[in-house]
């Protein structure tokens, strides 16, 4: 039997509000231009409303210091309560966050260098507010 395996499409997503899953937390394949040496990617699984997947990332400095990018930009998801994601010396383990469901806004960017504008995630949020709206 001949299955499909699943492919990762990140450039052709189209730009809105999605419903996903945090796929995983990892290291970057090419860093970001920032000062900083360690960095973290994470990676959300979307779907559309036609059913269609895509995977979307963001790179981020290794840095959950209050004001942080990387603290606000799980701090929208989390509302701002990281307490069960904690261990008892007040780091965290970002494979626990693994698998749980987010919202996320896609918006394009055309730098001019790609035949396709740049996929970014703009930010996440929990994802029951999509049917706030």
């Amino acid at each position: 039997m001949k299955l499909k395996f699943r492919q990762d499409s990140i450039f052709d997503c189209p730009e809105g509000k999605f419903r996903g899953v945090v796929e995983r937390f990892t290291p970057p394949k090419t860093p970001i231009k920032r000062p900083c040496k360690d960095q973290v990617r994470v990676m959300i699984r979307i779907t559309d409303e036609n059913g269609k997947e895509y995977l979307v990332g963001r790179t981020f400095c290794a840095d959950l210091s209050d004001g942080s990018e990387f603290y606000n930009f799980l701090a929208s998801w989390l509302d701002d309560d990281f307490s069960e994601y904690l261990d008892a010396n007040g780091e965290i383990d970002l494979d626990l966050l693994v698998g749980k469901e987010v919202g996320v806004l896609v918006k394009h960017r055309d730098m001019g260098t790609h035949c396709k504008p740049f996929v970014h995630v703009v930010m996440i949020f929990p994802a029951c507010t999509l049917e706030e709206e």
